[in-house]
């Protein structure tokens, strides 16, 4: 149980520091029952996904500014294995200062457009297509500096920049850019990111199979919000993918989702189009997809709510996508649609 004596050492060492900074622990679990169509294979039965964490903040003196710290660890079952290890995995590790100038952080953390789609879409049903859809695309990088601007006029903005990570063995250059920026005024929001990740080694999963590639990837997404004050909102964007592991693979998508929020429930219908994919710039013909998502959140209060959520993609004929997380996790031929159907509750603390 290796991944568990590091994180329980690690925050041994955090918490003996608790009688010097402010110290706290965090974090969320989700469990559901799910029925999953995935082609060939259905996967029901229980779903369970979560994190913990634990963080710290110092004052440095009378600068104004503070030492930062956390680090986390991510339950998830998904791999179905029967070993606790597969279900485990480090997510944040970093230390930082934060002040008026904003917060610059090192370490192991989220990339910016990840956590600025996740903003957007997660606990609505369209998470999947949104944050943790794309091929290549980074969610959290090793060995990263990553810096957020101070909210000014309605205008944030965060950069990370990931060095070689020590896992590429010399495969590439391994170097990850991201960038993210946020405008609120208003009910509106607008949102940009983008990402770019210049010969990386990294584990890819299609179909149930993880394979370690080195690649090029772009990704970048555009968008907009809008929340009425009778608690509507509509929120649509656009997101494009170019993943190259030797050869070009290239695809677009549009979000658009309509949300409906008062007192304690949450109403949430999405839809998703997939263009075809085009490898070496040529399009292939009905490789494109459509995605549906309705989602009902009641809140018991700030901190726990139930769900229900159905998502459902009518794969062209050319096309192999999946409902579950990962949208490449699909056992089935071409051209056949995937469904999920889930009921569950959520915490956070």
């Amino acid at each position: 149980m290796k991944l568990q004596a590091a994180y329980l050492a690690l925050a041994t060492a955090f918490a003996s520091g608790a009688a010097l900074a402010e110290v706290t622990i965090s974090g969320d679990v989700t469990g559901a029952i799910k029925v999953d169509d995935r082609g060939h294979e259905n996967k029901d039965g229980v779903y369970l996904d979560g994190t913990v964490g634990i963080a710290g903040k110092h004052e440095l003196g009378a600068s104004g500014s503070q030492l930062i710290w956390a680090g986390s660890v991510g339950l998830n079952n998904s791999s179905g294995s029967n070993d606790i290890e597969d279900w485990l995995d480090i997510k944040d590790a970093y230390l930082g200062v934060q002040g008026n100038y904003g917060t610059l952080r090192a370490g192991r953390m989220m990339m910016p457009s990840y956590d600025a789609q996740d903003q957007l879409y997660t606990d609505t049903g369209l998470a999947w297509l949104a944050g943790d859809y794309g091929l290549g695309q980074g969610t959290r990088v090793n060995n990263m500096l990553r810096y957020d601007s101070p909210v000014m006029a309605g205008f944030q903005a965060s950069a990370a920049y990931a060095f070689k990570d020590f896992d590429d063995e010399g495969k590439g250059s391994g170097k990850t850019y991201d960038l993210a920026a946020r405008y609120r005024i208003g009910g509106l929001q607008l949102d940009g990111s983008y990402q770019q990740r210049d010969g990386v080694t990294d584990d890819i999963e299609v179909g149930g199979v993880s394979s370690s590639q080195t690649f090029d990837s772009k990704t970048y997404y555009a968008g907009a919000r809008y929340t009425f004050q009778n608690g509507f909102g509509l929120t649509g964007g656009y997101k494009h993918h170019e993943y190259n592991p030797g050869s070009q693979y290239e695809q677009g998508e549009w979000l658009a989702q309509a949300s409906y929020r008062r007192d304690k429930h949450g109403v949430y219908l999405s839809y998703a189009h997939l263009d075809d994919v085009k490898l070496a710039g040529a399009s292939q013909n009905d490789s494109g997809a459509q995605a549906y998502a309705a989602r009902y959140n009641y809140h018991f209060d700030d901190h726990t709510l139930a769900f229900v959520e159905g998502r459902y993609v009518k794969n062209e004929s050319n096309s192999a996508l999946g409902a579950s997380d990962n949208a490449f996790d699909y056992r089935g031929p071409a051209g056949k649609d995937a469904s999920r159907v889930m009921v569950g509750l959520k915490t956070y603390f």
